[in-house]
């Protein structure tokens, strides 16, 4: 009797222990990060990924930091951005003081057609004023993906995290592999 108790208990004892490794398994494969794509879509998309930005309204680091954040789209996703103080093209930016609106970025479009046919990306100086450039780029890097037609996403350490200023607090410089990928599946 007395080997039998003793041959229960272990049992007992197996299941307990194979039981809490499976809750172990469980609740680390929960706790891996979803690696699966972290964009979003709003609004269509433009005819072409080749578009030139007027930003002519832009000055100083402002300006610097959209022809960085312009550079980073082209070199790294499908579309080709184009900055130009010259002309009228239908994507354009400025840097502005709108005052504490709650917005230290905002981008409207028009797309009438089911396609995009205008874009204004704007940076609210009430808010950015004195940031440093590399702030002003991944601002700008949030705002032009909301004029190619990214939405914004949860993850803190995206451009597309809202507000930007807090992704460029995590660490965030260029796009991430998620907004390249939203943007070259979208064009």
């Amino acid at each position: 009797m007395n080997q039998t108790s003793e041959t229960a208990a272990t049992k007992r004892r197996r299941l307990g222990t194979i039981t809490a490794t499976a809750v172990a398994v469980a609740a680390a494969l929960i706790a891996i990060p979803n690696v699966a794509h972290a964009y979003a879509y709003e609004g269509p998309k433009w005819p072409s990924g080749n578009l030139r930005i007027y930003m002519n309204t832009t000055s100083g680091n402002y300006r610097t930091a959209i022809n960085q954040a312009s550079a980073n789209y082209t070199s790294a996703t499908d579309v080709n951005l184009t900055n130009t103080t010259a002309g009228g093209p239908t994507f354009s930016a400025a840097d502005v003081n709108n005052g504490a609106d709650g917005y230290e970025g905002f981008t409207n479009w028009f797309s009438p057609n089911g396609r995009t046919e205008s874009a204004h990306a704007i940076l609210n100086r009430y808010y950015l004023a004195g940031k440093p450039t590399a702030q002003l780029k991944v601002v700008w890097l949030h705002e032009l993906g909301h004029g190619l037609g990214l939405a914004h996403v949860g993850p803190l350490a995206r451009v597309m995290h809202d507000p930007a200023s807090g992704a460029y607090g995590a660490g965030v410089r260029n796009l991430t592999s998620d907004e390249v990928a939203g943007i070259n599946n979208k064009y």
